[in-house]
């Protein structure tokens, strides 16, 4: 390869034997090799520290070269991992061996001393995964427990504590990460590690103000111990970066969330800002009887603010609370968002529409039966209608079921609109509409005629419901 740098890929050298290559891994200035004929590790690059495992310091190659483990090469390795100043093997008997940097316990050993030769990490068996950070390292058992040892001065370790080894060395070996179980992969990066559960959920523990490692809608500080990621699920892998990390759904969906390019504080579809979890209005809106008392939650970190009029809150808008509740007594579009400390939006603006009707009349609006809905070209449903005769109505509110029952109204458009495009909808999902219109006090004042023509195609399925007393022409 050279020892000049280059700005496009250029062959490593095989001219020492390497072959058969199963497993790459890189680190700041030095990359590692897994050989699989063998299970050899090979690397090259700097060797400042001994992050080579060559038997030496300060000798740098663009040779790769086998790491050295006593007096033989260290074989039987599956797995490797290489971060900060020192790298990683995990061997077929389960065993954990390192060598490099040992400035903060990444040896695991209790003792600052570099070592350019692979040692076993003590105390660790049956490990079936491993990852390096920056200045500790994890590993990953067949009972699902996960392990970490070296630095913790953000809480790195994950056990409840958190010690600056630089500043005031305490050194423990491998400890257990707090209230992990049933894991099945970690990875680590910068200050912080990641860890995917069996139910596809996501933990994270360590710094957060340069990665926004927790995902909870802060820069803020660290944990020393795992916090689920909230709004993600169905997670099936994950990988840690120093500024952003990422996981991939069991859909195919990515998500990603740091201080980076995608600079979100809450996990987001990559190239999707809006897609992080908004908060929840409940009840998620409708026509009440009387003046009617709503929740906003949400399970990202930071203040709720809102609006009650359809404009977009800000966080100088009214709320500034974790949870809001309060009554509304009139008619009200209520749009709600999360704001972190800085004052930055950290989630999309979810809208509820309530209609506070004091006539008592607690009922869905009446439904239109002029209804049509039709699969629109990006998955999309679009539903259009025809009103006829002469009506007095100030909105048209949009309702949807799932079930046949439990209308939800998730639009509301103004009078003369007869179309509605409903881009949230997924093809394994059957959907039921009703269309209500409303008179200026929220009463319902319509009546129409039309047909229903329902379409299925790509798997997705398509219900229109025909209201009592109407007949789908």
């Amino acid at each position: 390869m050279g020892s000049a740098d280059s700005d496009v890929p250029v062959p490593v050298s095989t001219s020492t034997g390497l072959s058969n290559v199963t497993v790459i891994s890189g680190a700041p200035g030095f990359g590692l090799a897994l050989c699989g004929t063998d299970g050899t590790v090979w690397t090259w690059g700097a060797d400042s520290d001994g992050q080579l495992g060559h038997n030496t310091f300060n000798v740098a190659t663009d040779t790769p070269l086998k790491v050295q483990a006593g007096d033989g090469d260290l074989t039987g390795v599956i797995a490797i991992a290489g971060g900060g100043n020192n790298g990683l093997a995990l061997r077929n008997d389960g065993t954990v061996w390192a060598w490099g940097y040992d400035g903060n316990d990444e040896l695991g050993d209790e003792t600052p001393s570099d070592s350019p030769v692979a040692v076993q990490v003590p105390g660790l068996s049956g490990i079936t995964a491993i990852s390096v950070g920056y200045f500790f390292c994890a590993a990953l058992k067949s009972d699902g427990t996960v392990w970490a040892w070296g630095t913790n001065a953000d809480g790195e370790l994950g056990n409840g504590t958190t010690v600056d080894n630089t500043a005031s060395p305490s050194y423990t070996g491998p400890v257990q990460v707090s209230s992990l179980a049933g894991i099945v992969a970690i990875s680590c990066a910068g200050d912080h590690a990641l860890a995917l559960k069996s139910d596809g959920s996501v933990y994270a523990w360590g710094g957060n103000s340069s990665s926004f490692a927790l995902g909870n809608g802060t820069s803020d500080g660290q944990s020393n111990v795992p916090v689920r990621v909230p709004g993600l699920s169905g997670i099936v892998a994950l990988a840690a970066g120093r500024f952003q990390n990422t996981v991939l759904g069991s859909d195919g969906t990515v998500w990603g969330w740091g201080n980076d390019d995608l600079f979100s504080y809450v996990p987001i579809v990559v190239g999707n800002r809006s897609s992080a979890l908004p908060p929840t209005i409940s009840p998620a809106g409708g026509a009440f009887a009387s003046d009617q008392s709503i929740s906003i939650t949400s399970s990202v970190a930071g203040t709720i603010h809102y609006t009650l009029d359809g404009t977009e809150p800000t966080v100088s808008s009214v709320g500034g609370s974790e949870t809001i509740t309060l009554t509304l007594g009139e008619s009200a579009l209520v749009s709600a968002a999360v704001f972190n400390s800085d004052g930055v939006m950290v989630t999309p603006i979810v809208s509820s529409q309530f209609y506070i009707n004091d006539s008592g009349d607690t009922g869905l609006p009446i439904e239109a039966t002029g209804l049509s809905v039709i699969q629109g070209s990006t998955g999309d449903l679009q539903l259009s209608w025809t009103l006829s005769g002469t009506v007095n109505y100030s909105e048209i509110g949009i309702y949807r079921s799932t079930n046949g029952g439990d209308y939800e109204l998730i639009g509301v458009v103004d009078p003369g609109t007869s179309t509605f495009d409903d881009t949230n909808v997924q093809a394994t999902n059957s959907y039921q509409y009703k269309i209500g219109t409303f008179n200026d006090s929220g009463e319902s004042d319509t009546s129409a005629t039309g047909s229903a023509s329902p379409t299925s195609t790509d798997g997705l399925i398509i219900n229109v419901t025909t209201p009592s007393g109407a007949t789908a022409l």
